[in-house]
């Protein structure tokens, strides 16, 4: 019997990803408030910048260097300053993410909810989305070290046929593995939320319901990356049907006013230019946490019924076995 559950468990299961993405989109656009939410959850968003050296920038990190070789206490300082930024984006960015997934599941349910009520409910859940965020990082670093340390010592000792086989077999079994970890923090922390459990007890049934609902994962994850390409394609149209009129507008002032009317119009392009990327980053934010709470009631829901099931069978089952049992 356990054996069958097992195989029940791992079949494909029937969901409605269509209903998904309009009960999400539908959920978005009717409650605005929860766009700051999305908006929090971008502040810990960055970018990584990639750029050819050349002798002009090499003698810009020269002069950097002999600017912190005689200012250290300034560099120090700003450094530290920078740290407490990040940490407090980083910060905003939990609460954000708590808020979210809360407040939806208030409206999904028919409850009232607003952003005060949202924002108290994402700092009482702050320190479990952390720590559960904390614990699956060090999971992973844990098994990817496995992993990386005997390749390091292959190479280093030559052994590169080997070495080439043990980095094959690592991506072989680091992608599923860094994989089911990533959906387990994913489904744990909305089970700390949804459902109020322990950051054990969330892990713990986050792990198992990926695990049993593997390939639905998969599918959800790669019909959402579709679905995110059309509105960055939106984002792009609006921005260049934007910059027409600020090349205008910067011809004119230049005109008029030379090198401070370009300064001006390029300021207020930035500025405009950036409302409307976080303006639709914190949509598309609120409607990805939907779906992605939306995929999650689906799947616990199919995955409890299955339980139930499960029970009430091993209890007939045990029932049948002391009733043929001979007086």
């Amino acid at each position: 019997m356990r054996v069958q559950s097992i195989i029940n468990f791992n079949k494909m299961k029937k969901i409605n990803y269509i209903q998904i993405l309009k009960e999400a989109w539908k959920t978005t656009w009717k409650n605005r408030y929860l766009w700051w939410f999305g908006f929090f959850i971008l502040l810990s968003g960055g970018n990584g910048f990639f750029s050819t050296r050349d002798s002009h920038e090499e003698k810009s990190y020269q002069q950097i260097a002999d600017y912190i070789s005689l200012h250290p206490q300034v560099v120090i300082f700003v450094g530290i300053l920078i740290f407490l930024i990040c940490l407090a984006l980083l910060a905003v960015s939990i609460i954000g993410r708590g808020a979210l997934i809360k407040s939806v599941q208030k409206n999904l349910e028919g409850k009232q909810s607003n952003f005060k009520a949202g924002f108290k409910d994402g700092k009482k859940y702050f320190w479990k989305l952390i720590l559960i965020g904390l614990l699956t990082m060090i999971f992973a670093m844990a098994v990817m070290f496995i992993f990386i340390i005997p390749i390091v010592f292959l190479f280093t000792g030559k052994s590169f046929i080997l070495g080439g086989v043990m980095t094959f077999l690592a991506i072989v079994v680091l992608i599923p593995a860094l994989f089911l970890i990533s959906f387990s923090q994913k489904f744990g922390s909305l089970y700390a939320v949804m459902a109020d459990l322990s950051i054990w007890d969330s892990l713990e049934k986050g792990y198992y319901l990926v695990l049993k609902n593997v390939w639905a994962s998969i599918l959800m994850t790669l019909v959402l990356l579709l679905v995110s390409i059309i509105p960055c394609i939106l984002f792009l149209t609006v921005l260049i049907f934007l910059a027409i009129p600020f090349l205008i507008i910067g011809g004119l002032l230049f005109l008029l006013f030379k090198t401070a009317g370009v300064i001006f119009t390029a300021c207020l392009a930035g500025l405009v230019f950036l409302s409307v990327i976080l303006l639709g980053g914190s949509i598309l934010q609120v409607f990805l946490q939907t779906a992605w709470i939306l995929f999650f009631k689906e799947i616990a829901k199919i995955e409890e019924k299955e339980e139930v099931a499960v029970e009430i069978e091993e209890k007939k089952i045990k029932t049948a076995e002391i009733t043929s049992i001979p007086a």
